[in-house]
């Protein structure tokens, strides 16, 4: 398994915009694909997860093995630089709409622009951008979001850290103008549409909410994207000291794991990831028997050696991003730990 990349001959695309608030580079390889090269994060009060990006490539590997829809992560080398790769999910006719965007559309006191929203952020009001898209039936994408962030205790699953895709076609382009302009043509054609149809059939012309919602659903091609942006997770912000002394202290870890929280809010509380999956199950039950199959999918003797072998490769001028075999240890226990508390879940 190619675990590793030297891109460091790959050509920097600097007129793309990458996004995000994390360092990131768009390259593209010999064969003219693009890719994105993200570091490892340095927080404004200087706090540097060197290992973010290990957690982002393990994080990749255990959606991968459990069938779930995840952009793929390998570790790369950028001349002076380490990270990870991955490759551009979008082709040439779509783009990428973030959460954000479709919780402004229906709730206009949404800060789509603040990175942490807190409590208006929450399940139902991503829940309701679903079914005014034209999505609901869909919904469990993202539970499957969801459930992965509780197994690896992603804590940053922000409205810009997911979305869907969407192509544009003539239909979207005139949706749009329509959605964009309540005086545009294109709008009033639709209006005097849906009054002709009202009166053929005898029927109740549609509030002007509900034209709305018919018009955003309509208006373009949608899938959810893969998961991507992961790697706040599996002790990536532990110190050295601290994973030597306690990477063997189950004490700990269940203390640590049990603390932390999603960032989606539950009516208006921040609660824990393993709450969250608890009250997601309590709307839909039937979830259960999903998980339950995924769950038996992780086999622990092939993670030991995934995560073994993770920094085989690793140039020797990188030797100081070498991780030590107490955080391997410690990331296994986390996600052995996580595993078994959701599979406690599952079972009641």
């Amino acid at each position: 398994m190619n675990l590793f990349e030297d891109i460091s001959h790959w050509e920097e695309q600097n007129w793309y915009n990458s996004g995000g608030t994390r360092n990131k580079k768009i390259l593209s390889n010999p064969d003219g694909l693009l890719y994105y090269f993200k570091e490892s994060f340095k927080n404004d009060k200087g706090k540097f997860y060197k290992y973010e990006f290990y957690s982002e490539v393990i994080a990749s590997y255990l959606g991968e093995i459990l069938g779930l829809h995840v952009l793929k992560y390998t570790i790369a080398v950028y001349g002076a630089k380490i990270g990870c790769i991955s490759r551009n999910m979008l082709e040439s006719d779509e783009e990428l709409i973030e959460g954000k965007s479709y919780l402004r559309a229906i709730d206009n006191t949404f800060m789509a622009d603040e990175k942490r929203p807190k409590s208006n952020y929450h399940y139902h009001l991503i829940q309701k951008a679903y079914y005014f898209i034209g999505q609901g039936k869909n919904l469990n994408a993202f539970h499957d979001l969801l459930f992965f962030d509780a197994l690896i205790g992603n804590s940053d699953r922000h409205q810009e850290n997911w979305g869907f895709i969407e192509k544009n076609t003539i239909l979207s382009n005139t949706m749009d103008k329509a959605l964009k302009d309540l005086s545009s043509e294109e709008r009033k054609i639709f209006r005097r549409m849906f009054e002709k149809l009202s009166s053929f059939f005898n029927a109740k012309m549609p509030k002007e909410q509900d034209l709305e919602r018919l018009m955003y659903s309509i208006s373009r091609f949608r899938k959810f994207a893969p998961i991507y942006d992961s790697g706040c997770c599996l002790g990536r912000e532990l110190d050295e000291d601290v994973v030597k002394n306690k990477h063997k202290d189950e004490a700990f870890l269940s203390k640590y794991i049990e603390k932390g929280a999603s960032e989606i809010y539950w009516h208006g509380k921040k609660i824990s990831h393993f709450d969250l999956l608890k009250n997601i199950f309590s709307e839909y039950p039937d979830l259960k028997k999903r998980y339950k199959i995924l769950v038996e999918r992780i086999n622990t003797e092939k993670l030991i050696e995934f995560i073994g072998n993770l920094d085989r490769d690793i140039p020797e001028g990188f030797s100081e991003y070498k991780i030590s075999n107490e955080r391997k240890q410690l990331i296994v226990n986390i996600i052995t730990l996580r595993t078994n508390k959701i599979k406690q879940i599952l079972s009641e």
